[in-house]
């Protein structure tokens, strides 16, 4: 990512240079490579069993536009994850979730660097349903475990961690709810570095190692608590 943003801060190419170097790059990365397998199987309905090691030598000259396209019948460049969902399996079942019981209510605003886009219920709803045929329920998940109210509805034990560089943090908890619902926020924490299960990594930042402490810490004195308690969760 950091090497396609560079791309654009080039200030010896031109608009048109910046475009065809970020997609002579991208079809040079093995991403793009596993979106065109993935059209294969969709299409085809196997894997390409002769897909050779050699990818570099192989790759094709002109970009291939449905690669950046979710899978899936009725598949468009929008999707109902307007921060993007991107292509792949992946993807497609991030879609569904949305468009079922994690409903995602973002817009665009006129301060972002996208058209204003305000988030609509009704096209959201008719887009799943040409997707997938079903319709979003928004408050589901809350009715269902009282994500609103969690203290009031017994929840305890319970450790949110947020990366505050990931947008997504802002729907979040950024503060602790009780003595046993605790948040820990990560100033440059970015999306899902926070919950690397193999960290914590030599090439983190210092707040993220120390945080993978705190964490350790937290939850060790939790199961110590709930072991002398003589209580199960």
């Amino acid at each position: 990512m950091f090497k396609m943003c560079q791309i654009f801060l080039d200030e010896l190419l031109d608009s048109e240079g910046k475009v065809a170097a970020f997609y002579k790059r991208l079809m040079e990365s093995d991403d793009y490579q596993e979106d065109l397998e993935e059209i294969k199987i969709e299409q085809h309905g196997k894997k390409n069993e002769n897909k050779s090691d050699n990818k570099k030598k192989s790759a094709p000259k002109w970009f291939d536009m449905r690669a950046p396209l979710p899978p899936g019948s009725n598949s468009t460049i929008s999707c109902s994850d307007w921060s993007g969902c991107g292509p792949g399996l992946d993807s497609f079942m991030w879609e569904f979730q949305e468009c079922s019981l994690l409903t995602v209510q973002t817009g665009l605003s006129d301060k972002s660097m996208f058209p204003p886009r305000p988030f609509r219920l009704d096209w959201l709803d008719n887009h799943c349903q040409a997707k997938f045929g079903v319709s979003p329920q928004p408050y589901a998940l809350v009715e269902e475990w009282g994500f609103d109210d969690l203290v009031g509805h017994g929840a305890s034990y319970i450790l949110f961690t947020n990366g505050l560089d990931d947008m997504w943090s802002y729907g979040c908890h950024l503060q602790n709810v009780s003595d046993t619902i605790v948040t820990l926020n990560f100033p440059n924490g970015a999306h899902h570095s926070d919950i690397n299960h193999a960290g914590p990594h030599k090439e983190d930042t210092d707040n993220l190692r120390e945080g993978y402490g705190q964490i350790t810490n937290i939850l060790t004195q939790w199961l110590k608590d709930i072991r002398v308690a003589g209580t199960s969760y």
